[in-house]
């Protein structure tokens, strides 16, 4: 049984009739579509969670509006914890605070159940925390991909067509952010190692040198 029923009935709460809480739905969604493509483009991680907070504001409202309320409540955690997790370099001890969000986790589900789309916005809870928690550029946006990849699946189930269309385009820019990452860290790699042979080999060469001079 749907533990929100009866609760939240927009309708009869805000007076909008059903087809204008459908355009504003789409209204606030694809406003969430055009943030969410933008974030995963932050090289800086301090931009790259300011940005999940404020996509999160209009996904919210869109969920809100759409009657997914897991979902919506979900989205209030997840910019939340982006919020929280802004500090966790600068302050390592604001990882306590950041590790007692993660217990809304069960909570909001327990609240808001509504079946097979909460199991999939929890599952998606999780992978947004877990990588937001991360300081390391690569694991980070791992865990933003499966986010993207379990809230595809509840965004299907609920018809949330913005959504859908946020997650497919995010999970391009996500993927393709990965791939650069990689990259610029495997270059980085190599030239350090590079640069080390350098230091290795000149002192020997150096040292020839003034031998041959004396």
């Amino acid at each position: 049984m749907d533990r929100m029923d009866g609760c939240c009935d927009l309708e009869k709460l805000m007076g909008f009739s059903e087809s204008m809480q459908h355009v504003l739905s789409d209204g606030f969604g694809y406003a969430g579509v055009l943030v969410n493509l933008s974030w995963p483009m932050m090289q800086s991680r301090r931009w790259l969670l300011a940005g999940q907070g404020l996509a999160c504001v209009f996904m919210f409202v869109h969920f809100m509006l759409l009657g997914a309320f897991t979902g919506a409540a979900i989205m209030a955690v997840v910019g939340t914890q982006a919020l929280l997790a802004i500090p966790l370099g600068g302050a390592p001890r604001f990882k306590l605070i950041y590790l007692l969000s993660l217990g809304l986790i069960p909570a909001v589900a327990w609240f808001t159940w509504q079946g097979l789309p909460s199991v999939f916005s929890s599952v998606a809870l999780v992978f947004a925390s877990l990588g937001n928690y991360q300081l390391d550029a690569i694991r980070q946006r791992i865990g933003l991909i499966m986010t993207i990849l379990a809230w595809s699946v509840h965004n299907a189930l609920v018809g949330s067509l913005p959504g859908l269309a946020s997650n497919t385009l995010g999970l391009l820019v996500s993927v393709t952010m990965l791939v650069r990452v990689y990259r610029e860290r495997a270059r980085r790699s190599e030239g350090e190692i590079q640069a080390l042979k350098n230091g290795i080999s000149n002192p020997r060469s150096s040292h020839s040198s003034d031998s041959s001079r004396k």
